[in-house]
């Protein structure tokens, strides 16, 4: 009979046994086993693949051997943690492989138990931390080489790092700064803005524009523009921020010279609100239209022009407010003197710190003044800092700034009325002459539109243009080209203005870098759902040839639910920039449904437009099959075990549940645990859930639920916590353990107590009496004495007489 019983158990274990070395051996990280004196029992091949050691040569041998004397030290506490908390995680070692290597790897490990739940070792997953270190080290570099001041802090806003910019700006030394806290530069109302600003990043991954006014070291305020983003564990857990700061005090004096440019401007220009009431004028329009400045500011445009060009001013304050600019509308504003004063209109957008338009920049162009504003133009184009030329419709070079000479090395008259077929190929020669004739056709095909919207109005955008520079170096740029107007507004050519794209091609090279050597599945879909880019790991994840797979659609590869799921998320890449942890079952070459979890971000163009996603795949079928695995063993355990949600709702339990509470199934589950237990042990239970979340683990609850017969059964619980793949928690398991014997034995021990108090008693009362006649002894012979000594007296004075 107990052979019986005994063989079913032991097949189980040798399942469960045989299971754990598949999932172990087959595992796509380092793994390894070791006993809690950190011999090492079992290690799978991306071990010896990782320290380069034979299997022989790792097994049974002290993890010592291949780690410092302090890492020692630091893995024996790892192991005492696992012990009590059964699980530790980011233990720095660094192994030293076979040709003397030192590895740097992060260790996480959990408990190893016999089946009594005793901790009998440690199940290792160590992580090779190296490419992850030159990531961090690329991107200390990228901090600290960045022009801008560029800081690091956590959230409390003390500061970790710190680049030269920042010290630049603030005069500190850097050992001033690191590990201060923010707020001894900045005020207290800006400390809390900061604050805010951390806030922020926490919720939504970046905050903009927090105005900051830190006093540097000689004692200066400076005001900043702070702009930030999260700084993320390895976990994807907000641990920090990292700052640019922007220096204001350029864009203040700028907002003063823009100001006072308004003021001194030659032209007549004016700033007004939406509703076309003048806020602020210029001189030159006072010299203008002849009235003093308190007779137009505070007035309505409408005042000096006719109610036809009211209602044009107003179009053009609408198209200020869709497009940011409007041009040469016509305007016949009539002067103090009476004078009908012909003049077209250009304006922009004037808008808050947010960027919302308030308003409009106007300036007038007096007709009679046309050289004059030709001359002022030609100013303009020579001083951009970009590289800005003129060029009429046959693609002849009229004007051409000093940005455009430095950047192809040509002296003035190597290009002024020249072709620009001479530095370009035939086939980009065509393409600018296109382009050309696009500025010409959007602007009569606007024209024709009587202003409704439609193309975008005399301009072409990103034409890709590779001139030869006078060393003969081709110099990837893309041109902007806007229409250059006559006096009549007819188009007669273009301005360009050329972005040099070397850096740009450099960037877009190490990101497809990037994507094609990435460890990962990682595809690039269009916002349709077409392939246009994969790695490798996609191909043979799936196992089917590169031109199988690009230019298709994905949902080629799923099913017809799924491909709505992937629509969905697409626009959630669209409206938020990233989705996470969406389910897709591809179909590989071979016809097996893989199941796998999608994280996509948003690919962008070059003027931040969402036009496709970038996908990495994770393929869950190892852990499906861990979930798998852990369902059994929670349905085979000789305890009653159960798994809930944190509201206490029951999910799941073994047969040793039912046995325990002589429930069925669907007596049970989908049920809260509260309908078993009293009120008061509903609270203690629902602590013990917030305890799981907070420290992972609860132990010795006690509950007494209430059978199906009615009986109290008092139990006590150590409850896990159950969590998501991304490590969070999401409810706990339960183990119960029968207090009914235990209880059982501490009656009987009180009762024999009792007794043992009763015969305790009476001994005493025995002992009283036998003492107290010992007492009334030895007074009796105290008075026999005395008798005696009195008689002996009155003897002897009878004898003297």
């Amino acid at each position: 009979m107990p052979d019986a019983f005994l063989q079913p158990a032991a097949t189980t274990k040798s399942h469960s046994l045989l299971a754990a070395d598949i999932i172990i051996a087959n595992a796509p990280d380092p793994v390894f086993v070791s006993d809690l004196e950190g011999r090492i029992l079992q290690a799978n091949d991306a071990v010896s693949h990782l320290l380069g050691f034979r299997q022989d040569e790792v097994l049974e041998q002290s993890l010592s051997r291949f780690i410092s004397t302090d890492e020692a030290r630091e893995f024996t506490a790892a192991l005492r943690e696992v012990v009590e908390r059964g699980v530790t995680r980011n233990v720095v070692l660094n192994p030293r492989s076979a040709s003397g290597e030192v590895i740097p790897t992060s260790l996480n490990a959990s408990a190893l138990r016999d089946p009594e739940g005793k901790v009998i070792g440690a199940i290792g997953i160590l992580r090779d931390m190296r490419e992850l270190d030159k990531a961090r080290a690329y991107a200390e570099s990228l901090i600290k080489n960045a022009p801008d001041p560029v800081f690091v802090s956590d959230l409390e806003g003390k500061i970790l790092q710190a680049n030269d910019a920042v010290s630049q700006v603030l005069g500190f030394r850097p050992d001033e700064l690191i590990e201060q806290s923010l707020s001894r530069f900045i005020s207290p109302e800006e400390t809390r803005e900061f604050t805010a600003a951390l806030r922020e990043v926490v919720e939504r991954g970046v905050s903009r524009n927090a105005r900051l006014n830190p006093r540097s070291a000689s004692g200066e305020i400076i005001p900043t523009s702070l702009n930030a983003s999260a700084l993320r564990d390895p976990d994807g857990k907000v641990i920090g921020a990292i700052g640019i700061l922007r220096d204001m005090r350029e864009q203040d004096k700028a907002r003063a010279y823009a100001e006072s440019l308004i003021k001194n401007a030659p032209d007549p220009v004016f700033v007004s609100d939406l509703e076309g009431k003048i806020l602020q004028a210029n001189d030159a329009v006072s010299q203008l239209l002849g009235f003093r400045q308190d007779e137009v500011l505070e007035q309505s445009l409408s005042r000096f022009i006719s109610p036809a060009e009211t209602r044009e001013f107003m179009a053009a304050l609408d198209e200020v407010v869709e497009r940011g600019v409007t041009r040469n509308a016509r305007l016949n504003p009539r002067s103090a003197s009476g004078e009908i004063i012909p003049m077209t209109l250009n304006a922009s957008g004037l808008r808050d710190p947010d960027g919302k338009v308030i308003g409009a920049i106007g300036i007038l162009r007096d007709m009679r003044e046309i050289d004059k504003a030709r001359a002022y133009a030609e100013s303009l184009i020579k001083n951009a800092p970009d590289p800005v030329f003129v060029s009429d419709l046959e693609g002849k070079i009229l004007q051409a700034n000093d940005a455009v000479f430095a950047l192809l090395g040509f002296r003035p008259d190597e290009l002024i009325e020249q072709s620009l077929s001479r530095i370009l190929s035939p086939e980009e020669t065509r393409e600018f002459l296109a382009a050309l004739r696009e500025v010409v056709a959007r602007e009569e095909r606007t024209g024709d539109n009587n202003g409704k919207q439609g193309l975008e109005r005399g301009v072409t955008r990103n034409v890709s243009l590779n001139p030869r520079t006078a060393s003969g170096e081709i110099i990837p740029t893309s041109l902007n080209a806007s229409a250059l107007r006559d006096s009549e507004g007819k188009v007669i050519g273009a301005i360009g203005i050329l972005r040099d794209m070397r850096e740009l091609d450099k960037a877009r090279a190490y990101a497809e870098s990037l994507i094609k050597n990435a460890p990962d599945p990682v595809f690039v879909s269009d916002l349709e759902g077409k392939i246009l880019q994969a790695n490798d790991a996609v191909f043979a994840l799936l196992g089917f040839r590169q031109d199988e797979l690009l230019e298709q659609s994905l949902s080629r590869f799923i099913s017809a639910e799924e491909t709505r799921e992937f629509t969905a998320a697409l626009r959630e890449v669209v409206e938020r920039g990233v989705t996470r942890n969406a389910r897709l079952n591809p179909r590989s070459a071979s016809g097996e449904i893989i199941s796998t979890s999608l994280n996509a971000s948003a690919l962008r163009d070059v003027e931040g437009k969402v036009i496709g996603a970038i996908g990495i795949l994770r393929d869950m079928r190892e852990l499906d099959k861990a979930r798998a695995y852990a369902e059994s063993l929670i349905k085979n355990a000789p305890d009653p075990v159960f798994v809930s949600d944190l509201e206490g709702k029951i999910l799941q339990a073994n047969d040793a549940v039912f046995a325990l509470l002589g429930f069925r199934q669907d007596e049970l589950l989908e049920q809260s645990l509260s309908r078993f237990i009293s009120a008061e042990e509903t609270r203690e239970f629902t602590a013990a859930l917030r305890e799981v979340v907070a420290r992972g683990v609860t132990r010795n609850a006690r509950l007494n639920p209430r059978s199906a017969s009615g009986e109290i059964i008092p139990t006590t619980l150590n409850a896990s916590a159950l969590r998501d793949p991304d490590g969070r928690v999401i409810g706990a398991i339960g183990i119960l353990r029968d207090m009914r014997a235990y209880e059982q034995a501490v009656r009987d021990l009180q009762q024999s107590k009792a007794e043992l108090q009763e015969k305790i008693l009476d001994l005493e009362k025995f002992e009283e009496v036998v003492v107290g006649r010992e007492l009334k002894m030895i007074a009796l012979e105290k008075e026999l004495d005395n008798l005696r000594q009195t008689l002996g007296k009155a003897y002897s004075g009878d004898e003297r007489n």
